[in-house]
């Protein structure tokens, strides 16, 4: 059994070949067409400039090396219904500050959102959160 940490190639495509040879006790491995990715990290902020028909909401993406998009997704349950336009969230290895600004809301009425990260390996959810617009 043999065990090799690949997360240096992290949002790169290599090619990963193995081989081994039956009399000369050796193991030869390459990289051949294997896209290395990992599950982007993700946290739902608050939502700001709430005013009876918009909001602003905030998240927070860790795209962990790999090409990483967002997007909200929103709705008055848990359920959503909703959800902004996909922004790229970029490749980098930290938190970053995300945002989307929605329209057309209902005065008086609570919302429920989250934000959501996808890359090549994975769809990453935050926690719900809630804001009330304003009557």
């Amino acid at each position: 059994r043999i065990k090799v940490n690949l997360s240096s190639f992290a949002g790169q495509t290599v090619r990963l070949r193995f081989a081994m040879v039956q009399y000369e006790q050796y193991f030869n491995a390459g990289v051949d067409d294997v896209m290395v990715t990992s599950t982007p990290l993700v946290k739902t902020g608050q939502a700001t400039s709430v005013k009876a028909s918009r909001a602003t909401l905030r998240g927070r993406v860790n795209a962990d090396g790999g090409s990483t998009r967002f997007y909200f997704q929103y709705g008055t349950t848990k359920r959503y219904g909703k959800e902004t336009r996909a922004g790229h969230a970029g490749m980098a290895d930290a938190l970053r500050n995300r945002s989307a600004t929605i329209r057309g809301l209902k005065a008086a009425t609570t919302y429920h959102f989250r934000i959501v990260a996808k890359n090549a390996a994975a769809t990453s959810k935050g926690k719900d959160h809630t804001f009330t617009t304003p009557a």
